[in-house]
């Protein structure tokens, strides 16, 4: 009999979607799926399954442990965890990571960073299934990973979500994931639209030798997907061009009416979160699309709580 392959997680606190029955009853607490050749299973510990999300945000907290078929080596089993962990983090917008390997006799440790977050997840409170979202995209996610390094915007995304953040610094790492996005775009797929990356690391237009401003390449990555940019994108440039260039901004700046227009008094912070909640929603949708998702999600704005439906 092949050894099983075994990995404990962090941070993937809730209940599962499938039942355990037990002697004093039962437990909602496995998720189960299958992603290639390789059936999985994660069980959560009992300890995570009534967990208040509020109490325990910014912890690091021992979940769950996942097992799966047919891996071939610890090595294998390792990558494959790797990704599940990566699919995880973005569907919870929490740092999922493992910390234990086992195979046989085999055993691996490491170190683990991150936190629990959930702070407005894509899949929560009945809307999408994670089970479902993982076995949808998986074929898209291991074949774009080789060419455009989706595990780090899975990283940026939820590095700039994390709930104690300073505002500032959590709208200026959502820009620097549109930087990204279509930076990554213009290197793979900027060929056919005649941009070219020169020996500087900048894209440059074939026809007429300048470089493509931020709007014209974001617009081209989105339209790849399906989308568009949104109604408030020259609040997103400005602000965007702003912060980069001066790191803060002050109600009383020029610069800020330039933005927002004429706000009343301690209204900045309410104009820049929103800014923020867009950046968020373009971020979200873009990668559910890219990767292929099929089906509702929760968008980050209006609290988390509106569905939408990627058909």
């Amino acid at each position: 009999m092949a050894a099983v392959f075994r990995a404990k997680i962090v941070n993937l606190v809730g209940y599962g979607e499938h039942i355990t029955k037990k002697r004093d009853g039962w437990a909602r607490d496995k998720f189960c799926f299958t992603v290639g050749d390789h059936k999985v299973t994660i069980k959560q510990r009992k300890a995570v399954l009534n967990l208040q999300g509020s109490k325990v945000r910014g912890y690091q907290i021992d979940s769950s442990v996942i097992t799966a078929t047919k891996v071939q080596s610890l090595d294998a089993g390792i990558a494959l965890v790797e990704d599940l962990c990566w699919l995880l983090s973005f569907a919870t917008q929490s740092s999922i990571g493992a910390y234990e390997f086992s195979m046989g006799r085999q055993r691996r440790l490491r170190p683990v960073s991150g936190v629990y977050n959930r702070w407005r997840p894509p899949f929560g409170s009945g809307v999408g299934k994670l089970s479902d979202f993982i076995v949808q995209v998986w074929p898209n996610y291991r074949r774009l990973n080789r060419a455009w390094p989706i595990s780090a915007f899975v990283h940026m995304i939820g590095e700039s979500d994390i709930s104690d953040g300073v505002l500032e610094s959590k709208i200026t790492a959502g820009m620097q994931c549109l930087e990204s996005i279509k930076s990554y775009f213009a290197l793979n797929e900027g060929p056919k639209h005649g941009i070219q990356e020169d020996r500087r690391g900048c894209f440059i237009e074939n026809v007429s030798g300048k470089e493509p401003s931020f709007e014209k390449l974001l617009k081209l990555t989105l339209r790849e997907v399906g989308m568009s940019l949104p109604p408030s994108f020259d609040k997103i440039k400005k602000l965007r061009n702003a912060l980069v260039h001066r790191g803060f901004i002050r109600e009383t700046d020029n610069v800020t009416r330039y933005i927002f227009g004429q706000l009343s008094g301690g209204a900045m912070h309410s104009a820049m979160f929103e800014v923020m909640e867009d950046v968020q929603d373009l971020l979200r949708e873009y990668m559910l699309r890219l990767l292929g998702y099929k089906g509702c999600y929760l968008t980050y704005g209006n609290y988390g709580m509106t569905r939408k439906t990627i058909g």
